[in-house]
């Protein structure tokens, strides 16, 4: 005969496997191996890996900067290079440029030759367009220098004695991509961010100049009021490194008069149109100067996006006076004449009326990552530029310089920013986070302000503004921006509100993309009628839209439904007479985070696009381009869309109900245990403790029972705040793990799947409080066997069936918000209810008095919640976040 379920109160404690029902024991291997298949099923740990580009870099000017010459030699260190990810154990192999999709701490190797020439007649200086995010180099193990910053350019000289003639040089790039949320710039991403790429994702090449050569030119212009000629000033910085040696190893006098030469060309015609020269000595060795040279250009054509008129800078370094004199260095660029002004609340382009009509684009493609080939990036602008617009955000972060020198091309104009996305005040107010800050500006600013497609210069997004000690990072950054250049300042905000933080600013950046429509346009109305002494520019505004849905306009996350949103904008942008309006995106781009709020079908992917992440056009596209036409836009269809209810939670909560109905009015013993558990708490755990028969299948019942239950109220919650930003936030910084989060994304938004998974999670969280109950018995002198803690844990949550039937309509119930905080007010007073039962359960079956369980029970729950915080705090910044998310959820 089988063995039946009994229980000795003073069996020891070292056996109490043994003492748990055969039929029990079944029951938790079941539901282990069900997890355990659940987990490798569906949660994904993905390896980072390589996403390369590989291409050879253009060293033409109009590829980037630094460009190479006649008079000049370049290493392009594009192409084969080997990595290790193991402390230089083991070397793979790997093309350069290339995006390193993961995190991770890699070394990257290669070697390139040297010849006489170089290392004797000329200066070295490595650059590199972007690695991300830290990086230390070494070449022939001889450090060059660290670099922190995740997209700006950065350069380092290298000295004669560090280069070996021959094919021997071997340079190592150390990369660590990995962000925190407490000192980096940008912050680790919670959700809506950008793909934090690591590796050497830009070009990277060796410059070999002249020892006396340009080694930078900044211009300056000046047009005249009738905008027929302009006087452009050039700043010309010059270096000498060893030149003076030079001369002296060739038996010539150290210090020789020169000439700086400027010619200006008209790129349609190629004819000259301006020309200047001045002298200047070559002065001492390892020393640089600056020369100031102005050319006048007359019949100017001005730079617009509607004529984008270039001109071609020659500038070249003479050797002498004589008729024919050597071109020691020369370098030639690009450069557009133009104004940009601000009156009132409008801005003005070449002395006329100009509204921003933009798109935010991220550097980043399906095929290469971050690390976009030339052709990828052209392709890109030159979509952007059919839609009709005439202004880029980059979104987040300073760009590939080539983008820009496209932008300068096609007429184009250019917001580009630092990346300093949701800084919370503490953080803001940190003297090494504004370090980085100010230094990520001043390399942005340096390398592009030559740029005629630059309209203004962004120091952030949505960082916090409410302390006067954040109005002076903000002023502090302006500053910086001011001591290199003189064009327009934001930073962009989803809180429309006047301060002195926006009083440094020279127009208002409104962040609209996470309001709803008509949210957006009221809050712009109130700004506008109170706040009318600059222009206002909607910075960010979109619709996120279901891959392939076309539906029609009445399902709200369809592409007619995008397109008819983006005429709206539009229409409101034009009744409000504002500066302009950007839209939130070009193209789908993917997170670093995964989020529960997006509609792709793919956590990481936010499918923002008027062209989608392989770049097919969407519904949007085409009105967006007849409205920036100013042409009829045609008729979008409507659909017949309807919301409802998912009725998966109707169908278990229903069968729930059938199945609690049943066994409670056929069953006596377990409608009185019911019953008894409910109003005669007291004496039902007296019974569990004193061991009288408590079916073990009843209990199993109502372990199924509540947390299918509780199942399906936290799964119409999820699904209610789904497409909240602030829940979504708060759930990625809880969850650290992304592939956890990614896991909790994908069963959001499958109401079974969500059922299904709660539900064993529920019944694994009785488990692990049992099994804590059992643990602290250990300490006291009553024995309590896991059987009974067990049955004391699923009867303390027996008030969840109070939400049997109101589980299958909860998700219809929210959808009003008045009911909202009454099923918070109804949940928070279960869940002490339930609390209380469980301390009263334990204090029974512990036998000892109330009051010292309750005291003990707070004491470990506050210690664990205490633990568990300051873990948070001190791993996420939690103090701040919350604190931040709080603050901005109040206004």
């Amino acid at each position: 005969m089988p063995r039946k379920c009994t229980h000795s109160h003073t069996v020891s404690s070292r056996s109490f496997s043994q003492k748990v029902c055969p039929e029990l024991n079944n029951f938790f291997r079941f539901l282990f191996l069900l997890i355990l298949v659940l987990a490798v099923s569906h949660v994904s740990f993905t390896q980072g890996k390589f996403v390369e580009n590989g291409e050879q870099s253009l060293l033409a000017h109009q590829s980037g900067i630094f460009a190479g010459s006649s008079t000049r030699r370049v290493i392009d260190l594009a192409g084969e290079w080997e990595y290790s990810s193991d402390d230089k154990k083991t070397w793979s192999h790997v093309k350069v440029p290339s995006a390193f999709d993961g995190v991770a701490k890699v070394w990257f190797r290669r070697t390139f030759n040297i010849t006489p020439e170089m290392l004797d007649s000329f200066s070295c200086v490595l650059h590199c367009f972007g690695i991300n995010y830290f990086c230390e180099i070494t070449i022939n193990d001889n450090f060059v220098g660290r670099h922190i910053g995740s997209s700006t350019s950065f350069s380092f000289p290298l000295e004669k004695h560090i280069l070996e003639l021959g094919s021997n040089n071997t340079i190592i790039i150390y990369v660590d991509n990995e962000l925190n949320a407490r000192n980096t710039v940008p912050l680790r991403q919670q959700v809506g961010g950008w793909k934090n790429y690591g590796g050497i994702f830009r070009d990277v090449f060796l410059l070999f100049s002249p020892k006396l050569n340009i080694d930078a030119v900044v211009t300056k212009d000046k047009v005249s009021s009738s905008m027929d000629n302009a006087t452009v000033t050039l700043r010309a910085t010059i270096a000498n490194k060893g030149y003076a040696q030079l001369l002296q190893a060739k038996k010539i006098n150290g210090r020789q008069l020169h000439q700086f030469l400027v010619e200006v060309y008209d790129k349609t015609t190629n004819l000259q149109v301006a020309k200047n020269t001045v002298s200047f000595s070559s002065g001492e060795d390892n020393h640089t100067q600056e020369l100031d040279v102005s050319v006048n250009i007359d019949q100017i054509q001005l730079w617009s996006p509607e004529s984008p008129a270039l001109y071609e800078f020659r500038c070249a370094i003479l050797s002498s006076m004589q008729e024919s004199p050597e071109v020691i260095d020369e370098c030639t660029f690009d450069h557009g004449i133009r104004t940009i002004e601000i009156h009132n609340t409008q801005f003005s382009v070449n002395g006329n009326a100009f509204q921003l009509k933009g798109i935010a684009w991220h550097e980043d493609n399906p095929n290469f990552g971050s690390a976009l080939t030339y052709q990828a990036m052209e392709h890109d602008v030159i979509l952007m530029k059919n839609a009709g617009v005439n202004l880029v955000r980059i979104a987040y972060r300073p760009v590939h310089p080539y983008v820009l020198n496209l932008c300068d091309k096609y007429g184009l104009f250019v917001f580009e920013e630092i990346p300093m996305l949701n800084v919370p005040h503490e953080i803001l107010s940190n003297d090494n986070f504004q370090e980085t800050a100010q230094a990520m500006t001043k390399e942005m600013i340096e390398r592009d302000r030559n740029h005629p497609s630059i309209f203004a210069w962004g120091i952030g997004t949505d960082f916090e503004t409410t302390n006067s000690d954040d109005c002076d990072v903000a002023h502090n950054l302006r500053n910086v921006i001011r001591t290199f250049d003189d064009r327009p300042v934001y930073f962009s905000s989803s809180q429309l509100v006047e301060s002195s933080c926006q009083q440094e600013m020279d127009f208002a950046a409104f962040n609209a993309l996470h309001f709803e429509l008509q949210d957006a346009k009221k809050k712009l109305k109130e700004w506008t009628a109170n706040f009318n002494e600059k222009p206002t520019v909607v910075i960010s505004v979109g619709k996120e839209v279901e891959p392939g849905n076309r539906q029609g306009s009445s399902d709200p996350h369809s592409y007619e439904a995008q397109a008819r949103a983006i005429q709206l904008l539009y229409d409101g942008v034009k009744d409000l007479k504002l500066g302009g309006i950007v839209i939130w995106s070009f193209s789908d781009y993917r997170g670093d985070r995964p989020s529960i709020a997006v509609h792709s079908g793919n956590p990481y992917l936010s499918s923002y696009g008027i062209v989608s992440e392989q770049r097919e056009k969407r519904t949007a596209y085409d009105v967006l381009r007849i409205l920036n036409n100013g042409e009829k836009v045609f008729a979008l269809p409507v659909g017949t869309y309807s919301f409802s209810a998912p009725m998966i939670y109707v169908i278990f909560g229903l069968s729930v109900l059938i199945v609690f109905a049943y066994f409670y009015n056929r069953n006596r013993r377990f409608r009185d245990n019911i019953n008894r558990s409910l109003f005669r708490t007291f004496n039902f755990f007296a019974d569990i403790r004193d061991h009288r028969i408590i079916s073990l299948g009843e209990t199993i019942l109502i372990t199924v029972i509540i947390a299918i239950t509780s199942s399906i109220v936290l799964s119409s919650l999820l699904v209610h705040f789904r497409d909240s930003v602030f829940s979504d936030v708060l759930i990625s910084h809880l969850l650290i793990s992304d592939s956890l989060k990614e896991f909790v994304a994908y069963t959001i938004w499958s109401p079974v799947k969500a059922i299904l998974v709660f539900t064993i999670l529920f019944m694994v969280e009785y488990v692990l409080i049992a099994a804590l109950i059992k643990f602290f018995s250990l300490f006291i002198r009553t024995r309590v066997q896991f059987i009974n803690a067990y049955q004391v844990t699923v009867w303390s949550m027996l008030p969840v069936i109070i939400f049997i039937p109101i589980g299958m309509i909860l998700s219809r119930i929210l959808e009003t918000p008045f009911y909202i905080y009454p099923v918070a007010i109804l949940i928070l007073a279960i869940i002490v209810w339930i609390i209380q039962r469980l301390l009263k359960g334990i204090s029974v079956i512990y036998d000892i008095f109330r009051s010292r369980i309750y005291f003990f029970g707070t004491i470990v729950v506050l210690a664990f919640l205490v633990a568990t915080y300051s873990y948070y705090d001190y791993t996420q910044s939690t103090s701040a976040y919350l604190r931040y998310l709080l603050e901005l959820t109040r206004r």
